[in-house]
């Protein structure tokens, strides 16, 4: 699995980094998620990347509020190095090398 993070760019994750490990990474306020963001519009178990077939998906787990890439609403989506993924009053920006 090539090296990939998460960059906190605005809200709740501002200036944090979170490194994706795992096949699969849940992300959301709750303390079970393996990156936590401790924002109220963020859902408990907001959405998950997945790396599968050389690339990282990331997929909603049908949160409240949405997510968003670059602007878009999107239940599912291929990531590219440097998305810009909104949740809530949260931002972060996805890298992978």
């Amino acid at each position: 699995m090539p090296r990939a993070w998460l960059e906190g760019a605005g809200g709740a994750i501002m200036g944090h980094q979170a490194v994706l490990t795992q096949a699969d990474t849940l992300v959301g306020r709750s303390t079970t998620c393996d990156v936590q963001i401790y924002d109220p519009k963020v859902s408990r178990r907001h959405f998950v990347i997945r790396y599968a077939n050389g690339a990282f998906f990331l997929q909603d787990q049908q949160s409240s509020r949405g997510t968003r890439i670059n602007g878009q609403p999107v239940m599912a989506q291929k990531l590219d190095d440097g998305d810009h993924i909104e949740l809530g009053d949260s931002s972060l920006i996805f890298h992978v090398e």
